[in-house]
């Protein structure tokens, strides 16, 4: 398994602002970035929860193009939403394609610097229409909006996407993937969904990866939640890695919002300070703003199971053993009077 800091990223998510129409010949040559960000100090304010369920997949029916029948490669869209979306704490209208090779998308592009503050990383390998070696595009992106204000889906799909490098290598388009990303407005849930699909040979495909890069992140790899391991049972890490395999038919991955600056806290005088973060061996929560009498601190890993509870907390300080708990992120909540006060992350090496 292949990690990544934002030095290798480059390999990765990169530009190119041209589109092909002709057969590839020869490895594409990545453009990439290479500033430090200066020009937005846009910080995360959100944690999410990863679960991962299975449903029916459906083709989007009555869309809107967002290749006009044209062919792509590395697609160059911006898409509206439709409404308000917040994401990593940012309210934002459009997601942008241009980083990364096909389908991976920003909150925004900044054309001087090649910049970005959020991604939303369905599945970031190097797809193409699978059209594009006789130029009629069979390969559509297409989004659409659905239900009344207040609680409307934004569905984009990718459908029946080539992969670049199996034409690079072998000049055949043959294998493909479905996909969709959902955006659920007002809850700012966001879900992964993924169709059927046809991998013959994945080394090619993955460009000698095993798989996708999925999940989320921003600009500098310090809020990623981004998926690894077993595509059936993948877990959260914190830096950009390959998840091994391709996702099945009916896979559903889904990232629930955390906290949203003091909108998910019940009352914005609470705070909680932990420390050490990341926990080594014992950690202490402060939490402040609150009398913290019959308190319940619960801990949950990124499959939203329950691993922890700690009941009738009557100090302001709580402390947290790392005992039994393997190494990764989880979410502490703090609450009382079956009212949920406090939503925070906690990294335990």
């Amino acid at each position: 398994m292949k990690t990544f800091t934002i030095i290798s990223l480059i390999a990765v998510m990169c530009f190119s602002w041209t589109f092909s129409t002709a057969q590839n010949t020869s490895p594409k040559q990545k453009p990439s970035f290479l500033k430090e960000k200066t020009t937005n100090t846009t910080k995360a304010s959100t944690s999410y929860q990863f679960t991962k369920s299975t449903g029916t997949y459906a083709d989007l029916t009555g869309t809107t193009s967002v290749n006009n029948n044209q062919t792509w490669d590395d697609p160059e869209f911006i898409v509206p939403i439709g409404f308000p979306f917040n994401l990593y704490g940012k309210n934002i209208d459009s997601v942008y394609f241009g980083i990364g090779t096909g389908a991976a998308l920003s909150d925004y592009i900044d054309l001087q610097t090649y910049e970005f503050d959020f991604l939303i990383v369905p599945f970031e390998a190097d797809l193409i229409d699978r059209g594009e070696n006789t130029g009629n595009s069979v390969s559509p992106i297409s989004y659409k909006v659905e239900g009344s204000a207040g609680s409307r889906i934004f569905k984009l799909e990718w459908k029946n996407a080539g992969f670049y490098e199996e034409n690079s290598y072998n000049g055949t388009l043959n294998d493909y993937v479905n996909i969709q990303l959902w955006l659920y407005e007002t809850s700012n849930i966001i879900e992964f969904r993924y169709g059927t699909s046809l991998i013959t040979n994945p080394l090619i495909n993955y460009d000698g990866e095993t798989g996708a890069i999925i999940g989320l992140t921003d600009y500098d790899i310090l809020n990623a939640f981004v998926l690894s391991g077993n595509v059936a049972n993948p877990v959260v890490v914190d830096s950009l890695t390959f998840i091994d395999g391709t996702p099945a038919n009916g896979t559903i991955y889904k990232f629930t919002p955390l906290t949203i600056g003091t909108d998910e806290l019940k009352n914005d005088r609470i705070s909680a300070t932990l420390y050490p973060n990341p926990v080594t061996e014992n950690a202490l929560i402060e939490v402040n703003g609150f009398s913290p009498k019959d308190a319940i601190f619960k801990l949950y890993n990124t499959r939203g199971q329950l691993v922890k509870t700690i009941s009738n907390i009557n100090s302001n300080k709580i402390s947290i053993s790392k005992d039994q708990l393997e190494s990764g992120i989880y979410y502490y909540t703090i609450e009382q009077e079956n009212q949920q006060l406090l939503r925070s992350k906690m990294i335990v090496l």
